[in-house]
């Protein structure tokens, strides 16, 4: 049986998990750090290779604008808490919110 007659709409589920899971990791482990402190060469682990990818490759990152603290501290609250959200509605199909779910996906 191929994927689509073995019911593609469980791998849709589980890509769309999987990439729920990586946002909010990433909204957890970067971006709320980067809302409260600047990221420096002192910072261990993913936060080093963070500070270290913005000042090679984003400097507007690095240099932390005000707007650019504001639109990150809404994408690690803000958005991280729809990324759980999400998550859990795809995890133990929650059926009511799927479709609001997907569009919400889509539109990120």
């Amino acid at each position: 049986k191929s994927l689509l007659t073995m019911g593609c709409r469980n791998c849709i589920d589980v890509l769309i998990i999987v990439l729920q899971s990586y946002f909010l990791w990433s909204c957890i482990a970067i971006e709320r750090h980067y809302c409260h402190q600047p990221l420096s060469a002192d910072s261990t682990g993913i936060l080093k290779t963070t500070y270290e990818y913005a000042i090679e490759n984003n400097r507007l990152f690095a240099s932390r604008p005000d707007y650019m603290v504001m639109a990150t501290c809404i994408s690690a609250y803000g958005l991280g808490t729809l990324y759980a959200l999400v998550l859990l509605a795809f995890t133990f199909k929650w059926n009511w919110i799927r479709m609001i779910a997907i569009l919400l996906v889509g539109a990120k």
